[in-house]
């Protein structure tokens, strides 16, 4: 009897632990193309610094370009994914919003930035 009720316990929470942990792991990859894109164009500030070469400076401008609307995508995924949790497990709504939104305004304007630094570095692109 013991063993049934113990083996009807961990069957229990797997659907739920799924759910989490997809929604986990978006904010996780949001939040990581998220710094990389602040990275790159925190070492494209430190490379005008430094003076590094344009074709470097370049390629850190292009790659935040990539990086940025990567975090803004799963940034809504993870929005979505939020909401999914939220209709399915009732709770968690407001909290996981709030780091959603953070993380796409956040790209959002690192997209912005690095496209303007882009334009402003090569006029006729």
């Amino acid at each position: 009897m013991l063993i049934h009720n113990a083996i009807k316990k961990s069957s229990q929470p797997v659907t739920g632990d799924l759910l989490s942990f997809y929604v986990a792991s978006l904010s996780a990859i949001a939040l990581f193309f998220w710094l990389l894109t602040v990275l790159l164009i925190g070492l494209y500030a430190l490379g005008n610094f430094q003076s590094f070469l344009d074709e470097t400076l370049l390629s850190l401008l292009r790659g935040a370009r990539i990086t940025a609307p990567l975090s803004m995508l799963f940034a809504i995924w993870f929005q979505l994914g939020v909401i999914v949790r939220a209709i399915f497990r009732r709770r968690g709504l407001v909290s996981g919003s709030v780091v959603a939104i953070l993380i796409g305004v956040a790209s959002a304007v690192a997209a912005l930035a690095a496209s303007f630094l882009l334009i402003l570095f090569l006029p006729g692109v």
